[in-house]
């Protein structure tokens, strides 16, 4: 399926073609009601920018695969903890976000908060956000971006990061201190 059709299709359709890619990359183990509902909540965040169906995977990757030492061993990621204020972004996202960020509005509402903090907009307010939430250094529109990993919010992925999944997340924030300023 291209992208004119997939523009078109209902998401449903879209995530019930879609299973055979995502089972390919092992992201999708069972075909049940909760895993298909998934892919229909994340599916708009890769139609708009992808040209075919199987490409779909590999643009959420990020959603199923999150490995902060392989994501600092790539150049663009390590040169946003490079920019200038990273450290302070980073820094500021943690109480920045009130509760789940499943929509553009409170994903804005956060990122305001985090502008009001740091005094950054822009790249400078935007590129270590999406380091820290996704691992990756360029990438998916922020607004579109409902969840880090199945099941959980933003809020929630945030607070493993800062409480039991410290290990897996600490070397992003370490890099950033070390980087930024």
């Amino acid at each position: 399926m291209n992208r004119h059709y997939m523009k078109e299709a209902a998401p449903a359709r879209l995530a019930a073609e879609s299973t055979r890619y995502f089972a390919a990359r092992g992201y999708l183990l069972r075909r049940t009601d909760e895993a298909m509902e998934y892919l229909v909540s994340v599916l708009p965040m890769a139609v708009g920018s992808v040209d075919r169906l199987e490409e779909i995977p590999d643009r959420l990757r990020f959603l199923f695969e999150f490995d902060p030492a392989a994501a600092l061993t790539r150049d663009e990621v390590a040169s946003v903890l490079h920019e200038s204020g990273a450290r302070q972004v980073i820094a500021a996202l943690s109480d920045a976000i009130e509760g789940p960020l499943k929509d553009r509005e409170s994903f804005r509402a956060m990122a305001n908060r985090v502008k009001e903090r740091t005094g950054l907009k822009g790249k400078a307010l935007f590129h270590p956000i999406r380091v820290v939430l996704t691992g990756e250094g360029a990438g998916l529109n922020y607004g579109v971006i409902a969840r880090v990993k199945p099941g959980y919010t933003w809020s929630e992925a945030l607070g493993a990061m800062l409480t039991s999944e410290v290990d897996r997340w600490a070397p992003i924030i370490k890099a950033a201190g070390q980087y930024a300023d």
